[in-house]
């Protein structure tokens, strides 16, 4: 056999200190060549073939590189010239890249190399489903269920429901038909995969029942979708729904929790609170409390640690009459409050009207939920029904306003201003205007009072919140500004004072009250800002004479 030559990129890329070293360079050649020849050999370069060809046998990957490529003319050549044959990445890779013809080439020649699993595992998952049926009718394929794992996960996970749809009616696997339909929906209740979910994979020559697992996978992951997809098509036992919210409560996933919640008997409920409460995820821990009777939340207090029994003790203490049974039907409740969980406006719209004549509390509970869930539809439908009823009571629009401010849910907040009143906005301005963004702060000051605003603005001032203050001074009413101006001057605040609020006031009466109150500084600031300073001046001086 002929003297290796060095490879050029070994002699180009090894530092000069390493050559120099003469087994290093050699050691890295011998390495390197192999591989070289082969795809040499498969990419068909010929000049790197004639050169090396002859110092180094070829391998089995000159035909899977060739396999891969669909060269059947080289694996023609190959074959008929050389003994090294191919492996199973042949297969594998002709598989892969849907080359039909090469595929069949070597089922003839070479099918004792074939790992049919893999093989099918790499066609379902790109989808090729002509190569698919050729490896499945193959005579030599053996399959067990547990190989069919990995290429019913394949196709899940690349969304070849065509493919599913074959493998589920593929005769040689009948037996294993419901198996693997369960194992294909919870593979894809995992990934969130819905358009998998939403195809009819499972409903084939009988229905397959879906497994809890599935469920569980879903609620793990947050996927609300999918677990409304598993809902609509299965019937889950009670016990399996309460494992699947608690999974749900413990990822603090709410909306899923709020899915669940009438498949769930009580103990779902308290495992689910109980969940809630030790993951510290406080807002889902609000929201089921109110499902629990006072007996429940006990309990509930009496199994946890120091810290979560402070949060259950603030939260009975915050609803010391909602944490009871309900004066409705439970069931009915658990449906229309999950159905505003889930935007179904619908089923909303039909029992929406009862609930309002019987409890509007537990109607402001559901218009809470609806809106940390951003569900904007079933908020306007309820709160358009309570708007066009006079007689309805107000079930208290504040918690529900502060909870999108608090979680920058600007549209729901826009949405919510529209029906609180002008106390309510005025209120929530006030208390909490510096914890939310600039357009939030805007939606509630077109709702509120003047002397809400001026508050507001005073004290985004006094905190060097510039960009809150200048959104509020464009809703101030100069009444109000020149009793702000007056409080910023006293606090010191005179940049705010000139560049502010001489917007909303005359300069000349703000130079001369500070004429007439002896502050130096706010005259010198004000000098500047008057279109006539000796004009001014004299009126100043006038009105100070006077």
């Amino acid at each position: 056999m002929a003297e290796l030559p060095l490879l050029t990129a070994i002699a180009l890329a090894l530092p000069s200190k390493h050559q120099a070293i003469d087994h290093i360079p050699h050691l890295i050649n011998h390495f390197l060549v192999p591989p070289t020849i082969d795809a040499a050999v498969y990419l068909d370069l010929q000049l790197v073939s004639k050169v090396f060809g002859d110092c180094r046998p070829l391998t089995v990957g000159a035909m899977d590189g060739a396999a891969a490529l669909g060269r059947l003319d080289i694996l023609d050549r190959l074959d008929a010239s050389r003994s090294e044959g191919c492996s199973a990445a042949a297969f594998n890779g002709a598989a892969a890249n849907n080359h039909f013809k090469v595929l069949k080439w070597l089922l003839r020649r070479h099918s004792h190399h074939c790992n049919f699993t893999e093989a099918l595992a790499s066609a379902a998952g790109a989808g090729h489903l002509r190569v698919v049926k050729v490896l499945t009718k193959a005579e030599n394929a053996g399959y067990s269920v547990w190989g069919y794992e990995a290429v019913m996960e394949a196709a899940v996970l690349n969304g070849q429901v065509e493919t599913l749809k074959y493998h589920m009616n593929f005769e040689r696997i009948s037996h294993y038909r419901r198996l693997l339909g369960v194992l294909a929906v919870n593979v894809a209740a995992k990934n969130g995969l819905t358009e998998v979910m939403r195809a009819p994979l499972w409903i084939v020559e009988k229905p397959v029942v879906i497994s809890s697992q599935g469920l569980q996978c879903a609620a793990a992951a947050g996927h609300a979708d999918i677990v409304a997809l598993l809902l609509e098509h299965d019937s889950f036992s009670e016990a399996s729904a309460a494992i699947s919210m608690e999974i749900a409560a413990e990822a603090g996933h709410v909306k899923v929790v709020f899915m669940l919640l009438p498949s769930c008997g009580e103990f779902g409920v308290v495992r689910a609170l109980a969940a809630a409460v030790t993951n510290d995820h406080s807002t889902l821990a609000e929201f089921l409390v109110r499902f629990c009777s006072p007996s429940q939340v006990a309990s509930a207090v009496e199994t946890a640690n120091s810290d979560q029994r402070e949060l259950l003790e603030q939260l009975r203490a915050k609803y010391p009459f909602k944490c009871r049974n309900y004066p409705v039907d439970k069931s009915d409740y658990t449906r229309f409050v999950s159905a505003a969980a889930c935007g179904n406006e619908q089923v909303v719209k039909a029992l929406m009207r009862r609930f309002f004549c019987e409890s509007t509390v537990l109607i402001g509970y559901v218009v809470e939920v609806a809106a940390v869930l951003s569900q904007y539809g079933v908020v306007k439908i309820i709160l358009d029904e309570f708007t066009s009823s006079p007689s309805i009571p107000d079930f208290g629009i504040r918690p529900v306003l502060k909870q999108a401010l608090k979680s920058n849910d600007l549209d729901m907040a826009r949405l919510l201003t529209k029906y609180c009143d002008r106390y309510t906005a005025g209120i929530i301005l006030n208390k909490c205007g510096l914890r939310y963004q600039v357009e939030a702060v805007k939606a509630l000051a077109e709702r509120s009072y003047p002397y809400d605003i001026a508050a507001a603005a005073l004290e985004a001032c006094l905190a060097n919140h510039e960009d809150v203050f200048s959104a509020l001074l464009k809703f101030m009413q100069e009444t109000t500004a020149r009793e702000v101006s007056d409080k910023l001057m006293n606090a010191g605040k005179l940049g705010a004072a000139k560049n502010g609020l001489a917007n909303k006031c005359n300069p000349e009466k703000l130079f001369a009250e500070a004429v007439a109150k002896g502050t130096t500084e706010v005259v010198k600031l004000l000098l500047g800002e008057m279109s006539g300073p000796a004009i001014g001046l004299q009126r100043c001086i006038n009105f100070h004479c006077n």
